[in-house]
């Protein structure tokens, strides 16, 4: 009985491939077929972003050199605000476009690339070896928003406005916000030269509104 109780509760495991065999060829359709609490093995190609209305764990499968797994427009959207999932898990992953808003359990990323992301209304994200950039005409790298995040061994960076060459701020902080750094860093866009005029470097952190925390870890292997 207790084998069969093991079984029924395992988590089911499928693979998803945009180039070959596999149970599903791109990440939407994987997303409305598994069920809460399933991983989702995504081999290296370049997939279609979707919005998560489940729990799930998805792992992405490091080839070669130039063989990562990116999931692209219109991004990555988990909301657990209307009753939907209360956690995520993301590993090994390109993504462009990540949105997590109303989890109310932990969501975690590790050794993930993430582009123009926003953690909004989550108390417990943690990012682990994750690097966070800008990509597009985006304002910033990483809005966090009613939040707590931690950031450990990662990097946060911005880049510049298109239009004043100016660079953008890397972090933005919303309302109560908190975010945890520990042996990771923050640098905002530097300014670029256009022609025969300079940008001016954007700052690392801007606050918009409200009060939140900064918590920075160092330590004689992780430098502040």
């Amino acid at each position: 009985m207790l084998a069969t109780l093991l079984f029924v509760l395992a988590p089911g495991v499928w693979t998803i491939d945009d180039n070959g065999p596999a149970d599903f060829a791109d990440l939407p359709e994987a997303v409305a077929a598994v069920s809460d609490g399933d991983i989702l093995r995504l081999m290296p190609g370049n997939y279609t972003g979707t919005t998560i209305d489940k729990n799930l764990t998805l792992i992405g499968i490091e080839g070669g050199f130039f063989e990562y797994v990116a999931i692209n427009q219109p991004g990555l959207v988990v909301d657990g605000s209307l009753g939907g999932p209360s956690t995520l898990t993301l590993k090994d992953m390109n993504v462009f476009g990540l949105v997590l808003t109303g989890l109310s359990d932990r969501v975690r990323i590790e050794r993930a690339n993430l582009f123009n992301v926003l953690v909004e209304d989550c108390p417990d994200v943690v990012f682990v070896g994750t690097g966070v950039a800008q990509s597009g005409f985006a304002p910033t790298a990483l809005t966090v928003h009613n939040s707590s995040l931690h950031l450990i061994g990662s990097g946060v960076i911005g880049s510049h406005d298109p239009n004043t060459y100016n660079g953008n701020p890397a972090l933005v902080l919303m309302d109560a916000s908190e975010v945890h750094l520990s042996g990771s860093t923050i640098q905002g866009g530097n300014g670029v030269t256009h022609f025969i005029f300079n940008g001016i470097g954007g700052p690392a952190i801007t606050v918009v509104a409200g009060t939140s925390n900064l918590v920075v870890r160092g330590s004689s292997t992780d430098v502040i």
